[in-house]
């Protein structure tokens, strides 16, 4: 009876040393799962927290040189009509005038093809607008930065040689740029800048240089002596009608009559890009 007794209490022994040491195994085995599961979600949260910096200077880039201004100025139009390159007619019925650039007059050397390049990159389609500063120029016309998509068109048609810098205060915040889409034109012979000048055109502008100097100073008698005899500005009319560009001799007299009237009633700029009777002022 003894030693049944002891027989079966030394076969449940052996049971539980087997017991004890699945378990010792089982809490080895959780452990490791636990830390690999801990390292693993660590490396997760170190990965997201990477993303999130990236996608944060993604972000501060996206904000410092795609959209300088305010997203509250922000305006979606669609572009009805090309005034020429510099100049556009929105479905609103309002005139837009791009800021920064210059593109040739009618008339000029490569208003054409300037015309003809902003109409096939926005007319038709939807834009996006950016004010500056101004909301407006003298002549009613929005002053405004163009976007299609993701391009900014004012840069691209000076990039392009179709334009050139033209800052005018106080809405120059983005000028530089433009500044530098000129460079790029000049430097690569674009467009308004492609016409290269050999030597015997150099050597003839340098003549006729030298020709106008030795004329400066008769030229500025003649033009002081003009200015005497002049009008003085309580006497230019401002009511009517009452000059053209031929009743100039010089800029410094169209420059007179055109900022002593608060408006242009006298139509010295036809084309209205602030630069009156551009046969003198040009």
């Amino acid at each position: 009876m003894t030693f049944k007794f002891l027989k079966q209490f030394k076969g449940k022994r052996i049971y539980l040393l087997w017991g004890i040491l699945s378990l010792f195994i089982l809490s080895l085995v959780l452990i490791s799962y636990n830390s690999q599961d801990d390292i693993t979600t660590k490396a997760i949260s170190e990965e997201d927290s990477a993303k999130e910096e990236i996608l944060l200077e993604e972000n501060m880039f996206r904000e410092i040189f795609e959209s300088p201004v305010s997203e509250e100025t922000k305006e979606l139009y669609r572009v009805t009509k090309i005034i020429d390159g510099d100049t556009i007619e929105i479905d609103t019925g309002e005139r837009v005038r791009l800021i920064c650039i210059d593109t040739p007059e009618k008339g000029e050397y490569y208003y054409s093809e300037a015309s003809n390049y902003l109409t096939g990159l926005i007319l038709n389609k939807e834009v996006e607008f950016t004010k500056d500063i101004s909301e407006t120029d003298r002549y009613g016309r929005l002053l405004r930065y163009v976007y299609i998509g993701r391009d900014f068109v004012n840069e691209l048609i000076v990039y392009n040689g179709y334009g050139k810098d033209y800052p005018y205060k106080p809405d120059i915040s983005k000028c530089p740029i433009i500044k530098q889409a000129e460079k790029y034109a000049r430097d690569n012979n674009l467009g308004i800048w492609g016409e290269k000048i050999d030597e015997q055109e150099e050597q003839e502008e340098a003549i006729e240089e030298q020709e106008e100097s030795e004329e400066t100073v008769e030229g500025q008698e003649e033009e002081e002596e003009q200015e005497e005899s002049s009008p003085s500005d309580s006497e230019i009319i401002c009511s009517y009608d009452a000059y053209n560009c031929g009743d100039f001799s010089s800029c410094s007299e169209v420059m007179r009559v055109f900022s002593a009237c608060n408006s242009d009633v006298h139509r010295l700029d036809r084309d209205k890009d602030d630069i009156p009777c551009e046969n003198l002022c040009g």
